[in-house]
């Protein structure tokens, strides 16, 4: 093939262009530019197929082949011109304006692939390399090709991979071949998607098309105007963008193009998709501008040409929904459907995307304005704001006759069902008026409104499901459902509310037969057909027959409901017989039913009355005797209810008129009384007149105040002065009936209530409590008699009560007939007491009990008048409160838990820490008084120093008092020492500070019990003191009484049948204690002196030994025999098993030493292995490096219990028995039990010694070589490290490291938490682990964050936790014993 005649032409210019741009940087650094713009390789198959369907072409396909892109047409080879525009850049010819640009700068796109960007033809064999994108290099030797194809190598994986994910995205949403002019199939890697017209649209140009070859394939419509010029603004804006003249170019009419019912994101086209979305129900396409990189289009706020084509895109939307709706020749469903085209909701983001949408829809409403644009039930169209729309279900309920009917009132038409779903959407353009369903349920319950019975069960079904649905969270109580005007009745066409209605039941053993025949014909009742179909209706819910239950008319009505229904169809009629009023009053009572608010009684003058006009039932006369005679006839009750009784029976009419429900009162109505204050200051005066307070603060500026008070009617008031004057007896009569009337005749009528009003609101005043005024005007009447029968003002009254029954006998009581429980509230509101005026009768009776000699046989009496006091003493006033106080504080008046009688200042409420000072009786303790008359909380240490001065000098103080100062000395020493000069001594005798000459600590392990008095006598107890506290002056200014007191042996007797020496734990224990590293010299110096007299000392068993104590070469005691006694370099210990003489142990080897930290490491190695006191030290103590351990033969020890050598040996036979168990080696008395955690306490299982070479056998020796146990855990549990190097790290942060004691090891977390601390020891349950008593104590208190760890049988790390260990031990599988625990695999013991 040989290149075209032009070719060679085109070539030299494009060569020519580009020597100038190369020699000239500032002229091509343009055209660079705008190249690398278009550098995407997202947008080449956008652009290729534009070229293509600019080529005419009807099919495309894009694939790659290794790493290869090849793209091929079916369109027109390119002529001279068409191939020159494709030398160029930044122009192009193209006269189609549906393109990306019009820059010319498409087909420059496919070099974001590669470098070189071949292209063949039926004429052409070319290819541009990327350095010269517009020259032409013509190809030899190659093919000719019947079809357009662009090939291009490409560059690298990355490429490759967005070109793939390119093609995906086609092949999902091949959107634009809707928009392409001849293009109408597309093969995409083998997959083939075309466009198919499916029929015509509802209005002229639209089409219903479908994407073929789509796995989501959708039935979209697509709209076309009709091609129209551009304006001239426009043209000029394309013009420029070209870079061309209106001479040059000459710009063809456009159309502008929508397509509806798209799934996915819509959003604006150039013929290819750009990235601007819409926020509308539709795309679009035009011949937009873009943006130079061609993703989005230019702002149309800069652009006429965008803004102009969004506008003819909303004059095209709106043109089509008016022509759709008006297109009859569609159903009403098919008509509604124009409205998808709307927006929802008329708001729009401030982004691009909202202002091009803004733009349209702006430009759609102009199209619609004035136009019939809303459907309506008939099918007809009607203009904005003359239809409404009803909830969607009312068309499910009622037909359109019923519809238009029920809303005529309204004046406007109603909007087609069909159309429904778009209700929303056309409210909130103003379409439509929207009713809500607010709104209809409002109007279903108004009075007036006559509601039609849906024509089928099936809709009233539906009125039901609505009216449930709304209402379910809305109505707790039922009570607005009802009154919705929603149920059927038999025998008319109209629904009725549900509280109107009845559901038949049986008649009423309450009620004759005649009676109920009677009641049976006043009353609307249920359908009974509704009930039937309701009852078959299918499903498992319903929400009618929810609602059926909510109504009440799931079951029949009550008889006394049905009664009430009746009554009022009764009373309706115009006029109503004396005969059934009577009758209907005596059915309620019979029912025990409620009167409803137009119940009628007739009165003593004939005339029937409202519940409202305080009709008086007068059972005993006394009413109509302190009435006039004409308010008597017009409000008390006519005598022909109670002449003769046929509906009910008399007891039972008794009982109904004096409950709630009858509406009749027992007494003459206490009536509201309305009055309004203006002014504030007249506010004021009237609060404090009826013994109120200023309000705190006022609410509005306009001083007018509402004031709701409570009073007699003023006829009646009026009338009882006048008979007042001559007979008192009237006030009683009027205090009994309103005693006697039931509590709701006043309950709620008894407090004023005043209110702070503005012009449209109010808000109540706080003016402290007012009573109402007829509760004042009996306050001030002698209407209460008193026990014998003289009348009194209330508040000379008290009423029985448990803190007035002291009193009765001293001061008057209401009379007992009017004192009852449902009296009480308003005797006292009338100001009739409920305690005692004041507390000095009460006073007087309590003080005649502490004369008495066994005061706690009268306790419960005691109790009863401190109670009165108490309460008297809660309400009192601060100035009526001293004279009590001061009762208290002169006399004997307290009750103490001892059973004495003391003043106020001299017991307090609560023990101290001693516990020994004067105290309340426990029975009396919580009482709010003793605080409020000046009984301390706790005692006050000024009283105890006080207290401490009343001692006498020199003598001996009783044991509880001793025990309470010594309690005293602990909180204060100091302080006791220098204001009192006196101290405890050993023999707890209280003596002169200058009499002291020795002194014991806490620490002091000294045997003291020997020495003489005398010497008990100089010597001060400083055991309850603090070592801190003994160490300072005054204290340390005595000599310790250990360092004075030498211990002489004056007779010994040694065992011969025992081998004595060296014991191998003393032996190890003393090189331990000489190795322990101290960094005081002097301290350094001390200990290991003694650490050496301890490692020269012999272990001798002694028959008899006699010691004695002196001072100065003087005896200071009696001789006596320790068990223990270290003299030297001797350690004498008495021929008993180990745990018998484990204390003395303690006690003599730590003397010396005087350290608390070395007590407790003797404590735990007392007879132990050298493994574990060596093991203890190292944990416990810096060591420096060992010494030499060779020991001396160990002595011979009491034998081992047989019991424990029993179940050593028959270990293998029990194997499968396993259980944990903690033995104590060495048991000792009862007397000695310890606490240990959880409450359990140390008892011993044995009185025989244990030898520990009974118990344990070193197994070190065939171990020596492998790794330390805590190296071996750590690094099984994934951590990394050595023992030597003492910490361990896990990858995820976490550590092992040295601990303190009682433990060896701890784990932390990353943060540097402590998790887990851990005893690590190389021995195994199998064989026994022994455990120091601190570290079993330190177990129990932390069971969640311990770990003890052993070897098992293979020799592996063994974790056990703390809380399993206290498991086995709660489960009783476990025995505890003091001194050292250990811990075997053993059967039950």
């Amino acid at each position: 093939m040989h290149p075209p005649g032009y070719f060679s032409r085109i070539q030299t210019r494009a060569s020519q262009r580009w020597g100038q741009l190369e020699s000239d940087p500032e002229l091509a650094a343009p055209w660079h530019q705008l190249f690398r713009q278009v550098q995407s390789p997202r947008h080449v198959l956008s652009e290729l197929l534009q070229n293509a369907d600019d080529a005419e072409a009807s099919t495309a396909a894009v694939r790659i082949e290794g790493n290869h892109f090849i793209f091929e047409h079916d369109g027109s080879d390119f002529d001279e011109n068409q191939f020159e525009s494709l030398c160029r850049f930044g122009f192009s010819n193209k006269r189609n304006l549906h393109t990306i640009g019009f820059r010319g700068v498409g087909f420059k796109s496919t070099f974001s692939l590669g470098d070189i960007v071949e292209v063949y033809t039926p004429t052409l064999n070319i290819c541009f390399n990327k350095k010269r994108f517009t020259q032409p290099n013509w190809l030899e030797n190659s093919i000719q090709s019947e079809r357009t194809i662009v090939r291009v190598r490409v560059r690298d994986e990355n490429c490759l991979l967005q070109l793939r994910k390119n093609f995906e995205e086609w092949a999902q949403s091949p959107v634009s071949l809707l928009f392409f002019k001849n293009l109408k199939a597309l093969n995409i890697g083998g997959k083939v998607i075309r466009r198919q017209r499916l029929a015509n649209g509802p209005v002229a140009d639209s089409s219903w098309m479908e994407l073929v070859g789509i796995s989501n394939a959708e039935k979209l419509l697509v709209i076309q105007s009709e091609a129209i010029p551009f304006t001239n603004e426009a043209s000029e804006e394309v013009l420029s963008e070209r870079g061309v003249g209106a001479d040059e170019f000459q710009l063809p009419p456009c159309r502008v193009e929508v397509v509806f019912g798209m799934s996915s994101e819509n959003r604006i086209y150039v013929v290819l998709p750009t990235g601007a979305t819409l926020e509308l129900p539709f795309s679009c396409n035009a011949p937009f501008i873009q943006d130079p990189a061609r993703f989005s289009i230019k702002d149309p706020a800069a652009s006429p040409t965008n803004r102009w084509l969004l506008q003819r895109i909303g004059g095209l939307v709106g043109k089509t929904i008016r022509q759709w709706l008006a297109n009859v020749d569609l159903s009403p469903k098919e008509r509604a459907a124009a409205y998808g085209l709307l927006k929802n909701g008329v708001r729009f983001s401030s982004g691009q995307g909202g202002a091009c949408s803004q733009i349209i829809v702006e430009s759609m409403l102009a199209e619609l304005k004035a136009e019939k644009v809303v459907l309506t039930i008939e099918g007809t169209l009607a203009k904005v704001g003359e239809v409404v729309a009803v909830p969607e279900e009312l068309f499910s309920v009622w037909d359109s006759g019923q519809l238009l009917e029920f809303f005529a009132h309204l004046g406007k038409r109603i909007f087609a069902s069909e159309a429904s779903e778009y209700a929303d959407k056309l409210r909130e353009y103003g379409w439509v008026i929207g009713l809500d369903s607010s709104y209809v349920l409002e109007r279903l319950m108004q009075n007036h409104i006559l509601v039609p019975c849906p024509n089928s069960w099936p809709r009233l079904n539906a009125l039901w499901s609505f009216v449930e649905n709304r209402l379910r969270h809305n109505d707790w109580d039922g009570e607005r459902r009802k009154r919705i005007k929603m149920v059927p009745v038999d025998g008319n066409k109209l629904l009725h509310p549900a509280n109107e209605v009845v559901r038949l039941s049986s008649r009423s053993e309450l009620l004759s037969q005649e009676d109920w025949k009677f009641v049976m014909s006043q009353t609307a009742t249920l359908n009974g057909k509704w009930l039937d179909w309701l009852s078959k209706e299918s499903g498992e819910y319903n929400p009618a027959r929810v609602l059926l239950q909510v109504l009440g008319l799931n079951e029949p009505s009550s008889v006394n409901r049905i009664a009430v229904q009746a009554s009022l169809r009764i009373f309706s009629e115009k006029s109503v017989s004396l005969y059934d009023c009577v009758r209907a009053a005596h059915i309620m009572a019979a029912l025990g039913a409620a009167v409803p608010d137009g119940f009628l009684f007739v009165t003593k003058d004939g005339s029937p009355k409202t519940v409202g006009a305080g009709i008086v039932t007068d059972e005993t006369g006394v009413v109509e005797d302190i009435t006039p005679e004409e308010w008597a006839k017009k409000h008390i009750l006519h005598d022909e209810y109670t002449n003769s009784f046929r509906s009910c029976k008399a007891e039972t009419w008794r009982q109904w008129i004096r409950s709630p429900g009858s509406k009749l009162l027992s007494f003459p109505r206490i009536w509201k009384k309305d009055m309004t204050l203006i002014g504030r200051s007249n506010l004021k005066k009237f609060s404090k007149l009826r013994g109120g307070t200023e309000p705190s603060e006022f609410h509005y500026r306009r001083e007018m105040f509402a004031v709701k008070d409570f009073m007699f009617d003023k006829s009646l008031v009026s009338h009882w002065e006048n008979i007042g004057k001559s007979d008192a007896a009237v006030w009683p009569s009027i205090a009994k009936g309103v005693l006697t009337a039931p509590e709701h005749f006043w309950i709620d009528k008894v407090e004023v209530e005043i209110r702070d009003t503005s012009i449209n609101n109010s808000k109540p005043l706080d003016c402290g409590t007012i009573s109402a005024e007829w509760i004042q005007y009996l306050r001030q009447k002698p209407c209460l008699p008193d026990g014998n029968g003289s009348l009194r003002v209330p508040s000379e009254l008290l009423m029985l009560t448990p803190e007035t029954e002291p009193l009765r006998g001293v001061e008057p009581f209401v009379k007992l007939d009017l004192d009852t429980e449902s009296t009480k509230p308003l005797l006292k509101l009338l100001g009739v007491r409920d305690t005692p005026a004041n507390a000095d009768a009460l006073i007087t009776r309590l003080s005649a009990f502490s004369s008495d000699r066994q005061p706690l046989m009268h306790l419960s009496a005691i109790a009863r008048f401190y109670e009165a006091i108490d309460r008297i003493v809660v309400r009192c006033e601060p100035e009526k409160l001293i004279p009590i106080k001061e009762a208290f504080s002169r006399k004997p008046l307290v009750f103490t838990e001892a059973g004495d009688w003391l003043t106020s200042s001299e017991v307090s409420i609560f023990p101290d820490d001693d516990n020994l000072f004067p105290i309340i009786h426990s029975s009396l303790r919580n009482l709010a008084l003793w605080p409020r008359i000046g009984v301390s909380e706790r005692p006050e240490f000024e009283h105890t120093m006080e207290w401490l001065g009343s001692l006498q000098s020199r003598a001996k103080l009783e044991p509880a008092v001793a025990k309470r100062v010594r309690a005293i000395l602990q909180r204060d020493p100091v302080r006791v020492w220098n204001e009192c000069l006196h101290w405890l001594t050993l023999e707890s005798t209280w003596v002169p500070v200058g009499e002291l000459r020795h002194r014991i600590t806490m620490q002091s392990l000294m045997k003291w019990g020997e020495l003489f008095p005398t010497v008990k006598h100089a010597t001060a107890n400083l055991q309850m003191v603090s070592t801190d506290i003994a160490s300072q002056l005054p204290f340390r200014a005595l000599p310790n009484l250990g360092d004075v007191v030498q211990f002489h042996v004056t007779d010994v007797i040694e065992m011969v049948s025992r081998k004595n020496g060296h014991g191998t734990w003393l032996f190890t224990l003393a090189n331990a204690l000489g190795r322990v590293k101290l960094f005081n010299d002097e301290e350094k110096t001390r200990i290991g002196s003694i650490a050496k007299r301890l490692h020269k000392t012999e272990y001798k068993f002694f028959k008899r030994l006699h010691v004695t104590p002196y001072i100065g070469g003087e005896p200071a005691g009696e001789p006596f025999t320790p068990d223990v006694l270290w003299q030297d370099t001797v350690l004498y210990v008495a021929n008993k098993p180990v745990v018998q003489v484990y204390r003395g142990l303690v006690e003599e080897l730590s003397r010396p030493f005087d350290s608390e930290k070395i007590t407790d490491a003797i404590v735990a190695c007392i007879d132990r292995t050298s493994d574990f006191i060596n093991e203890y030290f190292d944990a416990h103590f810096e060591m420096t490096k060992q010494l030499d351990q060779s020991a001396p033969d160990s002595p011979e020890l009491p034998p081992a219990p047989v019991g424990l050598i029993e179940a050593e040996s028959t270990r293998a036979e029990e194997e499968k028995k396993k259980k944990i168990a903690v033995i104590d080696d060495e048991p000792i008395g009862q007397n000695s039990a310890e606490a240990l955690p959880n409450g359990d306490r140390l008892e011993p299982i044995s009185n025989q010694d244990t030898s520990s070479t009974t118990i344990k056998k070193d197994v070190a020796i065939a171990k020596s070589q492998a790794p330390p146990l805590i190296e071996t855990y750590a690094w099984n549990c994934g951590f990394r490290g050595n023992a030597s190097d003492r910490v361990f790290v896990h990858s995820d942060g976490r550590k092992i490291v040295k601990s303190e004691s009682p433990f060896n090891w701890e784990e932390r977390n990353a943060a540097g938490k402590v998790i887990a601390y851990m005893w690590v020891t190389e021995q195994s349950l199998a064989k026994g682990v022994e455990v120091a008593y601190e570290l079993w104590m330190s177990l129990g208190k932390s069971p969640e964050s311990t770990v003890l760890i052993v070897i098992d049988e293979n020799d592996a790390p063994q974790a056990i936790a703390g809380k399993s260990l206290l498991k086995l031990k709660d489960s009783g599988q476990i025995k505890l014993f003091p001194s050292r625990y250990r811990i075997v695999e053993s059967v039950h013991l």
